[in-house]
C-alpha cells in the first residue's frame, strides 16, 4: 500500500493532535482570562462541543448545497475556480459559520450574565470549529499531497486558523451578550448585528488571505506572504479580544463590589440607623450596644455607675479629684447638684 494512498491511523492520530491540543489549550485560556466569576467547565465544554460536531455539518451542508445549485444555475461561475472560490471561502462560509456557531450560545444562554460572556463563549465555540474544520483538512492535504505538504502547511495553518476562528467567534458571541447581558439598553441591540458583520468581514478576508496562490494570475499574493499576513491578523485580532476580556471582567468585579457595598449600607440603615450611628450606639450612645460595651446602664441622674470611682471629673476639665467624690457611689451635697 502506498504512503500516499490514504491517511494512516498513525497520521489520523497526529492530525487529531495538531487540530484538537491547540484548541483545547486556548479554551483554558480563555477560561481563566477571567479573573472574577469564572465560566463553569460544563458549559464551557457545550460550546465546544457545538463547535466542533454541529456547527461544522451545517456548514458543510450549506456549501454543497451552494455548489451544487451555482453548477445547475450557473455553470460559467462553478466552472471557474477563482470564483466559485471567492463566492465559496469569502462569502458564503463566514456568513453560514458565524451564523451556526452563534446557535451554540443558546445551549449557554443562562451564563450569559456579562458582557465578557459573549467573548468567551464564542470564541470557545469558535475553537471547536477550528479544531473539526483543521483535522478534515490535514486528512484532506495528507491525502492529496502528502506527508511533506501535510507537514510544511498544515501545521502553520492550524495556527492561524484556530486563532482567528476563536477571535471571530468571540467578536460575534461579544454583540449578543452586548444586547442580552446589559438588559437590552439603549442601542445595546442594535450593536449585535453590527459585531455579527464585523465578525462575518474578518473571517472573510482572513480566507482571502490564507488561499491566495501564485497561480493563475500576477494580480494574486504569494502564498507565504498571504500565510504571513493571515497569522499576523488573527494574532493581533486575539490580543485584542484577550485584552477585552480582561478589561471587562474588571470592570464589573468593580461594579459588583460597589453594590455589595451599598448593599451592606442599606442592610445596616435598615438594622438601626446610619453607620456613623451605629459606631456612635456601639461606643457613647444609649443603644443595644452602647450599655454592653461599658457597663449595666444609666441611672435617672444621667450618671454612669460602671465607671470606677477614681475616674470622675464633675467640671469635665480634664482633671479628676476625689475629694468631690464620697468613695461610696453617692456624690456630696456640697460639690453635686441634683
Amino acid at each position: 500500500m502506498s504512503l500516499y494512498a490514504g491517511p494512516q491511523p498513525e497520521v489520523i492520530l497526529l492530525t487529531f493532535a495538531i487540530a484538537f491540543l491547540p484548541s483545547i489549550l486556548l479554551v483554558v485560556i480563555l477560561r481563566f482570562t477571567e479573573k472574577y466569576e469564572r465560566e463553569p467547565w460544563g458549559a464551557i465544554w457545550t460550546a465546544f462541543l457545538w463547535g466542533a460536531t454541529a456547527s461544522v455539518v451545517l456548514v458543510i451542508l450549506a456549501r454543497g448545497y451552494f455548489l451544487v445549485y451555482m453548477r445547475d444555475n450557473y455553470p460559467a461561475i462553478a466552472s471557474d475556480k477563482y470564483m466559485i472560490g471567492i463566492y465559496v471561502s469569502c462569502i458564503l462560509t463566514p456568513i453560514v459559520a458565524e451564523s451556526v456557531k452563534l446557535l451554540g450560545l443558546f445551549f449557554v444562554r443562562d451564563e450569559l450574565d456579562e458582557a465578557e460572556d459573549g467573548l468567551i463563549y464564542g470564541g470557545v465555540v469558535g475553537l471547536g470549529f477550528a479544531a473539526t474544520e483543521m483535522m478534515l483538512y490535514g486528512l484532506f492535504v495528507f491525502s492529496s499531497y502528502g506527508m511533506d505538504f501535510f507537514i510544511n502547511t498544515v501545521l502553520l495553518r492550524t495556527v492561524s486558523v484556530v486563532i482567528l476562528q476563536a477571535s471571530v467567534g468571540a467578536i460575534a458571541g461579544y454583540g449578543i451578550t452586548r444586547a442580552v447581558a446589559k438588559k437590552h439598553k439603549k442601542g445595546s441591540l442594535w450593536l449585535s448585528p453590527v459585531f455579527f458583520i464585523i465578525a462575518v468581514l474578518c473571517h472573510g478576508f482572513f480566507n482571502y488571505l490564507a488561499g491566495a496562490t501564485v497561480e493563475d494570475t500576477e494580480n494574486k499574493i504569494p502564498y507565504a506572504y498571504a500565510l504571513g499576513f493571515a497569522i499576523a491578523f488573527s494574532a493581533i485580532t486575539w490580543f485584542v479580544i484577550w485584552i477585552k476580556i480582561i478589561r471587562l471582567d474588571r470592570m464589573d468585579s468593580k461594579k459588583n463590589r460597589e453594590k455589595k457595598k451599598q448593599k451592606d449600607l442599606s442592610s445596616g440603615e435598615s438594622r438601626g440607623g446610619s453607620s456613623f450611628q451605629d459606631d456612635f450606639d456601639m461606643g457613647f450612645g444609649p443603644g443595644s450596644q452602647g450599655p454592653a460595651a461599658y457597663d449595666e446602664g444609666y441611672d435617672d441622674e444621667g450618671y454612669d455607675e460602671g465607671y470606677d470611682d477614681e475616674y470622675y471629673d464633675d467640671d469635665y476639665d480634664g482633671d479628676y479629684d476625689d475629694d468631690y467624690y464620697d468613695g461610696e457611689g453617692e456624690y456630696d451635697d456640697d460639690y453635686y447638684d441634683d
